[in-house]
């Protein structure tokens, strides 16, 4: 913990009081300082994709949106940030979210693909994908592969990329009071909308077609505008995409939790 409390004190200069892990991160670790801030330190190994530089300027693009908690310090050559500690009770997506839920999770992506905020790089998801099957042993059936990718190809607008969140997992939407955050903006960049929609779905496992067409509805405004086969194409993608990444990231990290991700992920791409 030393490296931490001195770390911290190089960055801000100021004295670390408490310094407590808050043993949240997946690949990322996060203390909070002095109970009144949250310092990220990045893994030993990041997303080959990851862009330090990136995730800066969308961070400090979005402040003015209050989408997450202010940004105070964020140092681009190691990707360390300090941001402040949401002091009130936190609770996250339920297991079978309420209508309440999925509506502030649609208007908030919904605020962030609107906001006209344009940053240098893309999600480049094909060639995510192609880096980090690469990277894993695991393999599905190629058929299957080829007829996912080629069905999200077709589907893919690349004349309206907005600027998007792309990993809307439970952990990074954060319910306090009347607020909801968006947190951890390690992937975002310009991409697909569609993506963050369905990436809220498929990592959260919403797949009754009430709370599903209930959320789209929320977003598009209604139900008549739900690109229905474009959100089918990327759900199926999206399972690739995160299957090799899990495996890949299997590779370089013992977290035992990418094994499980990697499982979830084969066990919906077996069924296609």
């Amino acid at each position: 913990m030393k490296d931490i409390v001195e770390l911290f004190e190089r960055l801000t200069a100021e004295k670390v009081l408490s310094c407590q892990d808050m043993a949240n991160g997946i690949s990322n670790r996060n203390y909070l300082i002095n109970g009144k801030k949250v310092l990220r330190v990045k893994g030993a190994f990041s997303d080959p994709f990851y862009s330090s530089s990136t995730e800066h300027e969308v961070e400090s693009k979005i402040a003015h949106l209050d989408l997450a908690p202010r940004l105070l310090v964020f140092d681009e050559p190691s990707g360390t940030k300090i941001a402040e500690f949401i002091e009130e009770k936190v609770s996250f997506v339920d297991p079978h979210p309420t209508e309440y839920q999925l509506e502030q999770v649609a208007l908030i992506l919904k605020k962030l693909h609107t906001s006209g905020i344009r940053v240098t790089n893309k999600f480049s998801m094909f060639d995510r994908l192609e880096a980090y099957k690469k990277e894993s042993f695991a393999r599905i059936n190629p058929i299957v592969e080829s007829s996912i990718i080629a069905a999200a190809k077709q589907n893919f607008d690349t004349k309206h990329l907005v600027l998007c969140h792309n990993d809307v997992v439970r952990g990074n939407i954060l319910f306090a009071g009347d607020k909801v955050y968006l947190i951890d903006y390690e992937y975002a960049c310009m991409n697909d909308p569609v993506f963050d929609l369905v990436s809220f779905l498929s990592e959260n496992n919403i797949e009754d077609r009430k709370s599903v067409f209930y959320f789209l509805s929320k977003y598009y405004g209604n139900e008549a505008m739900i690109p229905v086969e474009k959100i089918s194409a990327f759900y199926h993608f999206l399972d690739l995409l995160w299957f090799y990444w899990a495996g890949m990231m299997q590779r370089h990290c013992p977290n035992p939790i990418f094994a499980k991700i990697a499982d979830i992920k084969h066990q919906r791409l077996i069924k296609l």
